[in-house]
């Protein structure tokens, strides 16, 4: 027989009886007690250190912030690229390395290296494939500003099995709004996510041999490689990997995020002063067989002349007007100039 709510009741309050009045029940209570109190301070303590570390972090980001609008200006930007700058710009440098690195062995097949003009974005990449030993037009392409989606397509075919295709600073939103769609769908289908990448191409135009599948494709491709035809397929395998480097910010560069979503991103984006901070990190590394303190005093006088011309132009109203930014570029050719021209310093406007 169920007991009613009363007797229910009445069992409760016996026990809490016997927990005052038993020394071992009202021992064990106190400790509970204090077990609750201790839990609650840790609780709290927690509570202020995580507060704490939210604060520390906030401040970090509205300085990163600040650091995205000191770039960029008026140019739109994303949340990764504040992320980015949270890094110390060394920091920076060895997740671009290591992405890269990852893209080269296989581990990702896509990553997107957005950031400052004349940083060393291409030639850093070169470098990771070159300690694989991986041979441009065997084991990579590298693809430029010239770039069309045909060229893009028909590359493809090329190193679809296993091959790393660069794209370097390809102007994706020149050409026709036809040419920007179809590049942009040749890009999507080789970085898809599914298990079999297909890359089509999706337009009649473009003097293709219509295939249904991509087996089919394959065949086709056997074919021409043969020449016993004269089109490549319409759509093909893709199982190469993909670079993109560009100067653009992620919004100009993918403002819908179709591509950044299935990439591994690297925004590399520096200010004035960090490029500064770039440049004497890297002075010992570029042309190692000059003189380092030659190469010393080339720097220290590009710098001046820089902070120099920059005054004059705020003064003047010429702030805005295009000039070449001050950059690894700068220090390549101003090194180059000095190597060979003891009065290299009366050339040194010709830099800017």
């Amino acid at each position: 027989m169920s007991s009613t709510y009363e007797e229910v009741w009445e069992k409760a309050d016996s026990k809490e009886d016997v927990a005052e009045t038993n020394p071992e029940w009202k021992g064990a209570s106190k400790r509970r007690q204090e077990k609750a109190k201790e839990t609650r301070k840790e609780t709290r303590v927690k509570k202020e250190m995580l507060k704490t570390e939210l604060q520390s972090k906030a401040e970090i980001r509205k300085a990163a912030l600040a650091k995205a609008k000191e770039i960029h200006g008026d140019k739109a930007f994303g949340l990764r690229t504040v992320q980015g700058l949270e890094m110390s710009v060394d920091e920076r440098f060895e997740v671009f390395h290591r992405t890269v690195d990852d893209v080269v062995r296989g581990i990702h097949p896509f990553t997107v290296i957005y950031g400052t003009a004349g940083v060393g974005k291409s030639h850093l990449v070169k470098e990771v494939l070159e300690k694989y030993d991986l041979v441009t037009g065997k084991d990579y392409a590298w693809l430029t500003s010239r770039c069309t989606a045909p060229a893009l397509f028909e590359t493809g075919i090329r190193f679809r099995k296993g091959g790393i295709l660069v794209l370097d600073d390809v102007d994706f939103s020149g050409g026709s709004r036809d040419s920007k769609k179809q590049m942009r769908e040749i890009l999507k289908c080789m970085t898809d996510s599914s298990p079999e990448r297909i890359v089509n191409w999706s337009v009649k135009s473009g003097g293709y041999e219509q295939v249904a599948s991509a087996g089919e494709g394959e065949d086709a491709i056997s074919r021409y490689e043969k020449g016993e035809a004269k089109k490549l397929p319409s759509q093909y395998r893709f199982d190469g990997r993909l670079i993109i480097i560009t100067n653009l910010t992620e919004k100009e560069f993918d403002d819908e995020g179709a591509l950044l979503s299935r990439a591994m991103n690297v925004p590399l984006f520096l200010t004035e002063e960090e490029k500064l901070e770039r440049m004497k990190t890297m002075l010992r590394k570029v042309n190692p067989e000059m003189d380092i303190r030659l190469k010393e005093e080339v720097l220290s006088t590009l710098i001046d002349y820089y902070e120099v011309q920059r005054e004059v132009n705020e003064a003047a109203g010429t702030a805005k007007l295009d000039k070449t930014q001050l950059d690894l570029r700068t220090l390549v050719s101003a090194l180059k100039m000095a190597e060979v021209d003891n009065e290299w310093r009366k050339r040194m406007h010709l830099l800017f």
